[in-house]
């Protein structure tokens, strides 16, 4: 089928041209997984950016206002209607306004876009791929030397990120954060700035999408934590209010380390979170949501995968090995396991439920010789 039809009159021809590719060729010539990973990708590197955005809008719009602020109007008054008025006009003209064109001129300058998401995903290919990735790193390289230089030049600022360190302490002793654990936590302050910013406006313009009802709370349990019933949109699953019922964990088994990626206050949020990034993942790494309290996995924080306590193994859907009684013990698959096949995890895994059954052959025979 080719395209004939030419664009209506009222529609605009580029972006008829596009509509006309989409009907036609809905997938782009390319697989549902790699479709799936470029949106993943294209999401990831857009929600970075924006990220980056924001934190050096903040460093920038507190140096601005302590460079021009003997120009602001004089508040006399500050219960003068007028008066406000003028004072937030002039702080909006003289550093709100030149600091976000400068901070986008500057994105331009020193940040490939990604273009809109449909060219991105007409064109990605198999070096695609290895581009973006190359450009998340590249954006994570800037971030953490802007970082470092504004924390410099004012070393009392407030907007100080938690997860950004230099030194961290193991044994009692101060060791040296490496670059590439200062991009992973980088990542996350991204990707945390990005959320706060994504709640502020929802709050801001208030949040449509929430059809939370108190005749949802009878949920059903799946995939480690309360699920809403089929239909809830936005819903959270818990009267008390705050950020934190769920988290979102990266569990790299290449590294045999666990990351808290995301906190989110409804399931539905959490679980799509994990999914994009689940698509994304390198073989190897696991991304799980699931119902957490507050304290147990703090955003940004990096740990080791044998100090996970045994009773979240369930719930983090870590594969297992399990015996029932009188049967041999099976090793417990998941489907996102199929992303660990082959690696030294899934081997020692498959290695120790060898030896569990030789152990329980033994003891089975023994069991039977007795008896005899």
């Amino acid at each position: 089928m080719q395209k004939c039809t030419p664009a209506p009159s009222d529609c605009d021809p580029q972006a008829f041209a596009l509509a006309q590719d989409i009907v036609l060729n809905p997938t782009m010539g390319k697989t549902t997984e790699e479709l799936e990973t470029a949106q993943a990708l294209y999401k990831l590197y857009n929600s970075l950016r924006y990220g980056f955005k924001t934190l050096l809008t903040n460093f920038i719009n507190d140096r601005q206002y302590m460079a021009v602020r003997d120009q602001l109007p004089r508040r006399s008054d500050e219960n003068a209607p007028s008066a406000m008025a003028e004072y937030k006009e002039a702080r909006r003209r003289m550093i709100y306004a030149p600091v976000k064109a400068a901070v986008e001129a500057y994105m331009e300058q020193n940040l490939q876009a990604a273009g809109t998401e449909a060219e991105f995903l007409k064109n990605f290919g198999a070096n695609s791929e290895q581009t973006i990735r190359a450009l998340i790193e590249r954006l994570l390289d800037l971030a953490v030397e802007r970082y470092w230089v504004e924390v410099q030049l004012n070393p009392d600022t407030e907007k100080r990120q938690p997860e950004i360190i230099k030194v961290k302490l193991e044994d009692g002793r101060p060791v040296e954060v490496s670059e590439q654990e200062q991009r992973k936590h980088m990542r996350q302050c991204l990707l945390r700035l990005n959320q706060q910013e994504l709640e502020a406006r929802q709050r801001q313009f208030g949040n449509r999408s929430n059809t939370h009802k108190e005749s949802h709370i009878d949920t059903v349990m799946a995939r480690g934590g309360p699920v809403a019933q089929p239909g809830a949109s936005n819903f959270v699953v818990t009267e008390q209010s705050g950020v934190g019922q769920y988290c979102v964990l990266l569990l790299d088994f290449n590294t045999s380390e666990w990351e808290c990626l995301a906190r989110l206050r409804n399931q539905q949020s959490s679980f799509t979170y994990a999914d994009e990034q689940r698509k994304a993942a390198p073989q190897g790494v696991l991304i799980r949501a699931f119902r957490d309290a507050q304290n147990e996995f703090p955003l940004g924080t990096v740990g080791a995968l044998q100090d996970i306590d045994c009773k979240w193994r369930k719930p983090l859907q870590i594969p297992h090995l399990q015996a029932r009684e009188g049967q041999a013990p099976v090793l417990v698959s998941f489907m996102d396991t199929k992303r660990i096949e082959g690696t030294w995890y899934m081997n020692a895994l498959t290695e120790m439920l060898e030896e569990y059954k030789v152990q329980f052959h033994r003891k089975s025979e023994a069991t039977v010789t007795i008896a005899e």
